[in-house]
């Protein structure tokens, strides 16, 4: 997951989020003009890690 903001974004407090994933129909999910996006960044990643620790699911690679 990246977070991307220009000038422009930074003073608005907005930015880009890219989610990077396993599905094989969207392996490159974009959500632009976010609030907040590095505290929706880290909610995100901490709701994936728990979700993988209860469904018992590991990355490999």
């Amino acid at each position: 997951m990246t977070v991307t903001q220009s000038r422009i974004d930074r003073p608005l407090g907005i930015g880009n989020l890219i989610i990077y994933s396993s599905d094989k129909t969207t392996p490159v999910f974009r959500m632009q003009a976010i609030p907040k996006p590095e505290e929706t960044c880290t909610v995100l990643r901490a709701l994936v890690e728990r979700n993988r620790r209860e469904k018992h699911v590991f990355e490999v690679d």
